[in-house]
C-alpha cells in the first residue's frame, strides 16, 4: 500500500555536457535526434534491454553514432573524458549538477515516472487504519549515550504508522 509520496523523482535520463547542449541547442530529446548520427550514447548494463530504452528509440528515431554499456560508475567520467558525448543518468544523481551537465527533456514522456514513495505491507496499512491506543508519540528507549536502540526503530515507525 502507497503511504506516503516523497516529493521528487529518480527516473532514467539523458544528459549532455553543458558545451555541448549549448553547441548544438540541445534542449530535448528530439533536438539530440537531429544530432544522434554524430553523438556518442553510453548507458548502464540493463537499460538498452529495457523497455524505456525501446520507447526512447521508437519515440525520437534514434540512431547514434555509437552505443556504449558500461558500469554505471563509469559514465560521469566518461563523459567529463569526453569519450561519450550523451549518458543516461537519474534525475536525482547529484553528479549531474557538479559536473554541470544538461538533462534533457523527453517531450513525448517516454520514459515513465519514477516518484520515490513509502510503501507499507498489508500489518502496518491495517494498525495505520485503526485509531491508536497510545497517547503522545513513541519514546525509544536509549542505551546510554542519547542514541535509540535500533530495534525501537522499527517498532515506532510501525506504531506511528
Amino acid at each position: 500500500m502507497l503511504a506516503a509520496a516523497l516529493g521528487f523523482e529518480n527516473a532514467y535520463c539523458f544528459a549532455v555536457r553543458r558545451e555541448t547542449a549549448e553547441a548544438l541547442r540541445l534542449r530535448a530529446l528530439s533536438d539530440v535526434a537531429r544530432h544522434a548520427g554524430t553523438l556518442r550514447l553510453a548507458s548502464d548494463y540493463e537499460f538498452f534491454s529495457r523497455e524505456e530504452w525501446r520507447a526512447v528509440e521508437r519515440g525520437y528515431s534514434l540512431a547514434f553514432r555509437e552505443r556504449r554499456t558500461m558500469d554505471p560508475s563509469l559514465l560521469y567520467q566518461a563523459i567529463a573524458a569526453r569519450q561519450v558525448d550523451v549518458i543516461t543518468a537519474y534525475s536525482s544523481d547529484g553528479r549531474i549538477a557538479s559536473l554541470d551537465l544538461v538533462t534533457l527533456e523527453d517531450e513525448k514522456n517516454a520514459i515513465p515516472p519514477y516518484d520515490a514513495v513509502v510503501l507499507v505491507g498489508p500489518r502496518i496499512a491495517h494498525a495505520r487504519a485503526q485509531p491508536s491506543r497510545r497517547r503522545g508519540p513513541a519514546q525509544p528507549e536509549s542505551r546510554g549515550r542519547g542514541v535509540p536502540h535500533p530495534k525501537h526503530h522499527t517498532r515506532t515507525l510501525t506504531e506511528l504508522g
